[in-house]
Formats: structure tokens, sequence, C-alpha cells
């Protein structure tokens, strides 16, 4: 009976093992991926957000000490990004990796239930995610267009979770 128990058991924990591993084998190429973009060096806007950002870090006033048409949100990231990893090029494409990572988590959390595929739910931070850091140019990175689909998404997600709910909300 014991033996019968075990085998149920080594079944039972080989499949487990097989679920993470489908799980985690897009999130590990979505991070060989991103890591391809970890030591490219900065061009135009990204030297100048950068540059822009680091010293906001040290008390200069955007708009004031420092002059750019692009809009605070992507100042904002930068500053946090640097603040928490440097200003180098290094420490904020990681975070733009993280945040990129953390979108695609989402993605797979959210997407599933609408997708009946499981395959094809595992692979969405892939497809949207994983496509941008791979084929992106390095005067693409870090821009405010790649970095607003993430808050996008999160509002469109959250709008359709109000709309079908069956007590919506009354203004």
């Amino acid at each position: 009976m014991t033996a019968i128990r075990l085998a149920a058991t080594e079944r039972a924990t080989s499949r487990v093992v097989a679920a993470d591993l489908r799980l985690v084998l897009p999130y590990a190429l979505l991070v060989l991926a991103g890591a391809t973009i970890l030591p490219l060096p900065f061009t135009g806007d990204q030297a100048l957000i950068a540059y822009g950002s680091e010293a906001i870090s040290k008390g200069a006033l955007l708009y004031r000490d420092f002059w750019d048409l692009k809009l605070p949100g992507t100042y904002g990231f930068y500053l946090i990004a640097g603040s928490l990893f440097g200003f180098s090029e290094v420490g904020l494409h990681t975070a733009e990796l993280i945040y990129l990572a953390a979108f695609g988590l989402v993605l797979f959390l959210t997407l599933r239930p609408w997708i009946a595929n499981a395959t094809i739910a595992r692979a969405a931070p892939l497809v949207v995610v994983g496509v941008y850091l791979v084929g992106a140019r390095p005067y693409e990175l870090g821009q405010m267009e790649a970095l607003v689909g993430f808050p996008l998404y999160l509002a469109l997600v959250s709008a359709h979770r109000i709309g079908a709910a069956p007590h919506r909300l009354r203004w």
C-alpha cells in the first residue's frame, strides 16, 4: 500500500514540477530577452531624461532648473528607477526590465480567465513584452510609449471588471 501511495505522490509531484516549469519558462525567456538590453548605452532622449532625473534627485525642479518637453511621468519613472538602481544604463534598464516583467505577470494573471488554451495564456507575456524587448532599438527603450502600456492595461481591466460586476456603481 505504501508503494502505491509513493508512486501516486511521485506522479503528482512530477505534474506539479512540469506545471511550474511551464509557468517559469516564459518568464525565464522574458528575463533572458531583457538581459540583452541591460548594457545598451543611452541615446538622445534616454540620456537627457536620465540626466534630468538625476538633477531632480539632487534638488533641481523640472521646467525651472531643467527644461524638456517630455511629460513629468517619464521623469518620475526615471527618478524612482535611478534612486533604486542607480542612474546608469544598467540601473535604469534593470528597472525597466522589472517593470515590464511585472506587466507580463499581470497579463498572465488577468488574461488567463479569458483565454481557453493555457499555453497561449502563458505565452502572452512573451508575445507582448518579450517582442518589445527583443525588437526595440536602443533609442526606443525607456520611452513613455513603452512605459504607459502597463497602467493603460490596468485601467482597461479595472473598467471591464467594474462594468461586468452585478452591482454596478451608481453615481
